[in-house]
């Protein structure tokens, strides 16, 4: 029961950054346009609006979303984003650290995920991968006689290839 309480909160999380990362992309594309209508037409639509203090808070939503977005790892280095790859790039790998311990209390496995990929070292050469069956990871390690980081990402079924995650 508590395995589903976890999972049912690590879905949660899921949805709601990317709800998140959504309106946050919206607001921002949605002030470009507006730059966009004032650099070709010269019509500034925001100051047209009755209220200076709706302005100065539809000002506010901007900075505030184009902010969350920088602070977002991905932003700067993309490749720790979402990317597709053929599922079927994933088969074999060499064995992980087997000093170290990951359980399904470490990573919160996304349900829809058909794998998981994880490493312990930065450059990902000890990368191993694990099948997700109805939440669970299908393999469990010894307990750790070392402490490190835990880099993951969830493989799903149309190719996409999680963001990097990464556990302390």
């Amino acid at each position: 029961m508590d395995t589903d309480n976890k999972t049912q909160n690590a879905e949660t999380n899921l949805k709601l950054a990317w709800y998140k990362r959504t309106i946050a992309k919206v607001i921002v594309i949605s002030s470009a346009i507006l730059v966009l209508i004032k650099g070709i037409f010269n019509y500034d639509a925001l100051a047209s609006l009755p209220s200076p203090k709706l302005t100065q808070l539809i000002h506010l939503y901007i900075g505030l979303s184009a902010l969350y977005l920088t602070l977002q790892s991905d932003f700067w280095i993309p490749f720790n984003g979402p990317t597709v790859i053929p599922v079927g790039a994933f088969t074999g790998s060499s064995p992980i650290d087997q000093q170290t311990d990951i359980t399904t209390s470490t990573i919160h496995l996304d349900p829809n995920a058909i794998k998981v990929m994880i490493w312990t070292d930065k450059y990902g050469t000890n990368a191993q991968i694990f099948n997700v069956i109805n939440g669970q990871r299908d393999m469990q390690y010894p307990k750790p006689v070392k402490a490190g980081p835990i880099y993951y990402r969830f493989i799903y079924s149309n190719g996409i290839v999680g963001k990097l995650h990464f556990h302390q």
